[in-house]
């Protein structure tokens, strides 16, 4: 049994069987962290997905440790996000089809590309929004086009013969 105190609102919980958010080395029921802190919970959901991403590109055994390390040290030295880094992975090994043997474990890749798909994105949101007035469903417009005629030949103005 895993039986935990909830960091908010201080009720016992079993953490195996209610969904939670673990808080440095406590937990909290997910709906009182998002209550109390919505930005916390947003994070937490953020850094699941990256290491989701992160496990479907390295398989499950992946190199956990060196991963996190890199993670952490690019949050801090860069303000780089967990949702930033996850869109850089997807980017790079699902769009672009980078190779993954090149990387060696590791996400060493993501300071190289992180602006560039940082512009990808934004694109992608304005398009959308550009779009969001277009009517797609307008009926079809036809025009018609005659063929063009076959060339006949000019008639002969001078008789030649007599």
């Amino acid at each position: 049994m895993a039986n935990v105190k909830c960091l908010i609102c201080g009720k016992i919980f079993n953490r195996e069987k209610e969904s939670c958010i673990k808080i440095g080395k406590r937990y909290a029921h997910t709906i009182c962290a998002e209550k109390d802190n919505p930005g916390l919970a947003q994070e937490e959901k953020d850094k699941d997905a990256f290491y989701q991403m992160v496990k479907s590109i390295y398989g499950e055994n992946y190199n956990f440790m060196m991963i996190n390390k890199q993670a952490t040290e690019y949050i801090k030295q860069y303000d780089y996000t967990w949702s930033g880094m996850t869109g850089c992975l997807h980017w790079f090994y699902h769009i672009n089809h980078g190779n993954i043997e090149e990387s060696n474990g590791g996400i060493g890749i993501i300071p190289f590309i992180y602006d560039d798909v940082k512009k990808y994105y934004q694109d992608i949101y304005k398009a959308q929004e550009k779009n969001k007035q277009v009517d797609i469903m307008r009926k079809p417009v036809y025009f018609n086009i005659q063929s063009p005629r076959a060339w006949e030949r000019p008639p002969r103005l001078l008789d030649l013969e007599d």
